[in-house]
């Protein structure tokens, strides 16, 4: 695989596996908008439930520990799951590594990412203080 393709790998299993801890802490918490709730005062900022090891929201996103996963996210400001950065891919992989059986380096996502977005198979969003963030380009091929 090419340093993109192996970074997409990588974007797109963390991805996943944050929208389902994520999923999964709406479901423990019996929230369908867990970020409404911990604004309203109606759950704590840091906690842990029956699955969830532990949680903490944090800033502009939340920390979620299972029995499968470790993940650290940030939500775009619609409250969804879409961006990453080389620190959040790089942390995941660093914490899940052995799961996943993934070989890259730190260095290996910079240049991934690096290609991708020449390739355009990931860009930046037209956000404020979105920083170094990316989305994966939806493609119709």
């Amino acid at each position: 695989m090419t340093p993109e393709q192996r970074l997409v790998h990588l974007a797109k299993k963390y991805l996943s596996d944050c929208t389902e801890a994520y999923n999964l802490l709406k479901k423990e918490l019996g929230f369908d908008d867990p970020l409404v709730a911990l604004r309203s005062g109606k759950i704590s900022r840091f906690g842990h439930t029956e699955t969830i090891v532990e949680y903490q929201f944090h800033g502009i996103g939340c920390y979620i520990v299972t029995a499968k996963t470790e993940v650290d996210f940030d939500f775009d400001p619609e409250g969804t799951i879409r961006l990453f950065d080389h620190y959040h891919l790089n942390d995941y992989l660093e914490c899940n590594r052995e799961r996943l059986g993934c070989e890259m380096t730190d260095n290996d996502i910079g240049e991934g990412i690096e290609q991708a977005e020449l390739d355009g198979i990931i860009a930046r969003p037209n956000l404020p203080f979105s920083g170094d963030k990316y989305f994966l380009v939806e493609r119709g091929d």
